[in-house]
C-alpha cells in the first residue's frame, strides 16, 4: 500500500507514502502541470497530495519539509539521497481523501486543464470530480454493464473514453454527461484505451 515518489535526475527515492496500511493501490495520476498527485485503491478510496518543488535555499538549512501530517499519507523509512537534498526537493502535503466508490477504484485520472478528476470502478460507473471546487462530485456516468477498467481525456479535457469488461468503449461528452458514441466489436474485456488528438491550440 506505499507510493514512493523518484527523483530521475538523482537516481533516487525522494519521499515515500503510505496512506491507507497495506491496502493496495490501484492507480496513480499526476497532474500536467505537477501540482496535484492522486491515488486511489482497492476500497474505493482516493487521496490527493499537492506537490511543490522547492530549493535547499527555500527549506531553511537542514530543515526537512513536511511530507506527512496525518490521513491521508503517513511517511516512511524511505529518504532522500544527501546529493538531492544539496538542490532541491519535491514537497508532498496531503491535500483531499475521497471515498470515492463503494468498490474498487480501477483508475484515477487528472484532466489536461486540470481542473477534473476521473475515477472508474467496479460498480460499472465512471466519476468526475470538480478539482477547483474542493473536490465536488459533478457527475456520475452510467452505462457500461461491467468493471470500468480505464478511462483518457481528451486534449481539450471535454471528452474522456472509458473501457469496460461488457467488451465495450465509450466517448462521453462531459458538459452533456453522456455517451456520444458507443465502441463494440470486441469478444472479451477491454481493460486499456488511449486517445490521440490535439490540443486545442495546434
Amino acid at each position: 500500500g506505499n507510493i514512493r515518489v523518484w527523483d530521475l535526475a538523482q537516481n533516487a527515492c525522494s519521499s515515500e507514502l503510505v496512506p491507507d496500511g497495506d491496502k493496495s493501490i490501484q492507480s496513480l495520476s499526476i497532474a500536467k502541470d505537477a501540482s496535484t498527485l492522486a491515488a486511489a485503491n482497492i476500497h474505493g478510496s482516493v487521496f490527493l497530495w499537492t506537490l511543490t518543488q522547492v530549493s535547499t535555499a527555500e527549506e531553511n538549512g537542514d530543515r526537512m519539509p513536511s511530507e506527512s501530517k496525518a490521513d491521508p499519507p503517513s511517511s516512511s523509512d524511505c529518504r532522500p539521497s544527501p546529493s538531492a537534498e544539496l538542490v532541491s526537493r519535491m514537497r508532498i502535503e496531503p491535500l483531499q481523501k475521497l471515498q470515492a466508490h463503494a468498490s474498487y477504484v480501477i483508475r484515477c485520472i487528472i484532466s489536461p486543464d486540470c481542473k477534473r478528476l476521473a475515477t472508474t470502478s467496479a460498480d460499472h460507473t465512471i466519476k468526475i470530480w470538480d478539482m477547483k471546487n474542493n473536490f465536488a462530485c459533478e457527475e456520475t456516468l452510467t452505462g457500461h454493464q461491467r468493471w470500468v477498467w480505464d478511462a483518457v481525456f481528451s486534449a481539450d479535457s471535454d471528452y474522456l473514453v472509458t473501457a469496460s469488461s461488457d467488451q465495450t468503449a465509450r466517448l462521453w461528452a462531459l458538459d452533456q454527461a453522456q455517451t456520444i458514441q458507443h465502441y463494440s466489436g470486441h469478444h472479451k474485456a477491454v481493460t486499456a484505451v488511449a486517445m490521440h488528438d490535439r490540443p486545442p491550440d495546434q
